[in-house]
């Protein structure tokens, strides 16, 4: 399904099926986190998982409110992470925007240069962004 479908009352946009009569296994999670409410603002960050060809942004919700849930597909300039196992996400980050919405990546962004952190290392990359898949903020609001 595609739009919220968890609270129907504080998000009356229907559901629309993506596809019928399949079967979905989670086979790994690419990341898990607690969320910390005491931790300080971090810079815009997003988590790039996926294969080459298919790749995903997905915010890296904080903790502290406000925040907010996002789901992006995108492109990797030179995809240097061609090798890195799909299973494993990358946490890449843009120090010059707020971790806020109006400061998120949309689909309008291109030629974005980011920093990605593999394996104790910090590498430049260049990125696409080409949909917004999903993108809510009432959920990580101040008040609930």
């Amino acid at each position: 399904m595609r739009n919220h479908f968890e609270q129907p009352p504080a998000h009356p946009d229907e559901p629309v099926a993506i596809a019928d009569g399949v079967t979905v296994e989670v086979l790994d999670v690419v990341h898990a986190h607690r969320f910390d409410p005491a931790a300080p603002p971090q810079a815009l960050t997003y988590l790039l998982f996926g294969a080459p060809g298919e790749r995903f942004l997905a915010h890296l919700i904080g903790g502290r409110p406000p925040d907010f849930d996002q789901l992006l597909a995108v492109d990797v300039a030179a995809d240097a992470f061609a090798e890195a196992p799909a299973s494993r996400a990358i946490a890449v980050s843009m120090a010059e925007r707020a971790n806020a919405p109006a400061d998120r990546l949309t689909a309008d962004d291109a030629g974005i240069d980011v920093r990605a952190q593999v394996d104790g290392r910090e590498l430049p990359l260049r990125l696409d962004a080409i949909t917004e898949l999903y993108f809510e903020t009432s959920d990580l609001a101040e008040a609930m």
